[in-house]
């Protein structure tokens, strides 16, 4: 709920406002059956709903109003319906690569890289390979061989996953991890999304963590 004492508050709650009613906007004109074969989401006419899986989850938007029925944040409620909105069919690259190599990641992308590679550190810090892994495995993650020590695969979107490498602490070092993208990312969100992606990715792995 917006602060009125708040002005920078009260005109950010707005403009997030305006972005949420602009992309139900578009998905409004354009045929559901469409959408859900490009988003790679189930679409049931008798329902009029879509059924997104994300991290574990599912969640239920409806159609024409794109709501969602369960309890969700809202970053990530626009976050999906601009998913929807861009996906193209793209086939899934299985290359990951850094944040800043995304298209018109140079700037947002590379910021992002260094937090989260700073968050990461601080919570890998002092955890051990088992605690972590259990973390991963709540939010639906795939393990993958890599050149990390642990690599997990979360499937943020059904066509958007997101990689986890981590190489944990020794005698030298101290613990590290890098979020990446898939190479096809770019076909279903913006370097923008993408950074909410991220940073939504960071918060619910702290959030395994402790329940």
């Amino acid at each position: 709920m917006a602060d009125p004492s708040n002005p920078k508050q009260a005109q950010d709650n707005r403009a997030f406002n305006e972005m949420l009613k602009s992309a139900k906007k578009r998905l409004e004109q354009r045929p559901p059956d469409d959408l859900a074969r490009k988003a790679g989401v189930i679409f049931a006419p008798k329902d009029a709903v879509f059924t997104v899986p994300s991290l574990g989850c599912t969640y239920t938007i409806t159609y024409p109003g794109f709501e969602c029925k369960e309890a969700i944040d809202e970053w990530f409620h626009l976050v999906l319906l601009h998913y929807m909105d861009l996906a193209d069919e793209t086939p899934v690259s299985d290359a990951f690569v850094p944040f800043a190599d995304q298209q018109e990641g140079l700037i947002r992308g590379t910021k992002f890289d260094h937090t989260a590679a700073q968050a990461l550190r601080a919570f890998l810090t002092g955890r051990r390979p088992e605690q972590v892994k259990a973390a991963l495995q709540k939010l639906d993650a795939a393990f993958v061989p890599s050149n990390a020590d642990l690599c997990a695969v979360l499937p943020f979107l059904p066509f958007y996953p997101i990689a986890l490498k981590i190489w944990f602490d020794d005698d030298e070092f101290p613990p590290e991890g890098k979020l990446l993208l898939s190479k096809s990312a770019s076909h279903y969100l913006t370097i923008e999304d993408a950074v909410v992606a991220g940073e939504f990715i960071l918060r619910e792995l702290e959030t395994a963590f402790v329940s």
